[in-house]
């Protein structure tokens, strides 16, 4: 007697979808961190080369750079969203 073996009845059908769906997910959180990055990088730069008057006339201190730099990468990806 012989069993024909099918990969629906192993369930390799199911097992690959499910990497399939993962792989989708990981690739956008991938690259949305990647765009959250270049905008962080880019603000963080921007501020950074301000002269002190610069930042000043903005009421903005050297120790908020960072913070402001982080905010505006999660306010890009909020506004994607």
């Amino acid at each position: 007697m012989t069993i024909a073996i099918s990969p629906e009845i192993l369930g390799f059908s199911a097992k690959l979808d499910g990497l399939r769906f993962r792989f989708k997910r990981f690739s956008k959180a991938f690259k949305t961190a990647l765009q959250r990055r270049k905008i962080y990088r880019q603000t963080y730069f921007e501020l950074s080369t301000q002269s002190d008057r610069t930042l000043a006339d903005l009421g903005i201190y050297w120790c908020d750079i960072t913070r402001l730099a982080l905010e505006a990468s999660l306010e890009e990806k909020t506004h994607e969203a």
